[in-house]
């Protein structure tokens, strides 16, 4: 994690200026699919992570780890919280 978070501040925050949150965001998640999916990695022998994880077999129950999943679409923003039901019957009227 400390690697990562080096990188991207050297590689990325630091030589960049946000006009905004969308481009922010545009940016940030191109510069995370290159690090993911086109840049091989020394710790898993110059594979890049995606590759990697592809790479190795199925769990026995048919579940991978929520790490493994995959990447979100490029410029998904999160989703809003759920909203919650209000159950208390005195402020519901």
């Amino acid at each position: 994690m400390e690697s990562f978070n080096g990188k991207l501040r050297d590689e990325l925050l630091n030589r960049e200026l946000f006009l905004g949150l969308d481009e922010a965001r545009y940016v940030l998640d191109e510069w995370r699919l290159n690090y993911n999916h086109r840049r091989p990695h020394s710790g898993i022998d110059w594979q890049t992570p995606a590759s990697y994880a592809a790479s190795l077999s199925q769990p026995a129950d048919g579940v991978f780890p929520p790490a493994l999943s995959a990447d979100p679409p490029v410029g998904a923003t999160p989703l809003p919280p759920a909203q919650q039901t209000n159950n208390n019957p005195i402020l519901s009227h």
